[in-house]
């Protein structure tokens, strides 16, 4: 178990031995450092902050949270209780979860590897699958990720055939059902990936 005390300002006060080692941190270092200086927060990564913040405008919390720690992508089920001027906080890891063995494949050159046939997903793949998702039209492709009409529609027609999907929206249910849309959610919420 992993427990950590916050203030109201959402520095930290103290913390467990084996959150030290996941957070990247000596435990003495640890006092009145935030999330950002954190192994899962140096690139900015967001996810704690928020329901930290939702603790502390409703006096407890409780949440799933996907983190990268100093030892690799993690998920676990948090507490937060706000106890007078102290955010009071327990995390356990959740073994087994698909998403985190997902995130584990992560490099910024090749994408990740999904659990349908070890097929890799490239951030080119992962771009356009957001964009379908988003719903995006053609200028905002072009604008945002540098891919064209006959580009996008080649790699579109290619990411159906690798993953053996009729169309569209089935590839779509599958990326969903392997967790591979949440995994790159997560990277974009921990700023790998600007979708």
């Amino acid at each position: 178990m992993y427990q950590f005390r916050k203030r109201l300002d959402l520095t930290y006060i103290d913390a467990s031995p084996d959150f030290a080692i996941i957070s990247g941190l000596p435990i003495k270092q640890i006092n009145g450092k935030t999330d950002r200086d954190m192994h899962w927060g140096r690139k900015g990564g967001t996810a704690c902050h928020k329901t930290d913040l939702m603790a502390l405008e409703k006096g407890f919390n409780k949440s799933t949270e996907i983190v990268h720690t100093a030892i690799g992508w993690a998920a676990v089920a948090v507490t937060k209780k706000r106890i007078n001027d102290v955010l009071d906080c327990e995390a356990v890891a959740i073994p087994h979860m698909l998403e985190p063995e997902i995130l584990e494949t992560f490099s910024p050159t090749s994408g990740i590897i999904t659990p349908y046939g070890n097929e890799p997903l490239s951030i080119t793949d992962m771009a356009i699958i957001a964009g379908r998702l988003l719903k995006w039209d053609s200028k905002k492709f072009e604008d945002h990720f540098g891919i064209g009409v006959r580009n996008r529609g080649n790699k579109e027609k290619n990411l159906i055939e690798r993953f053996g999907a009729k169309n569209w929206q089935d590839l779509l249910e599958r990326m969903t059902h392997l967790k591979v849309i949440s995994a790159m959610l997560t990277l974009k919420e921990h700023n790998y990936l600007s979708l």
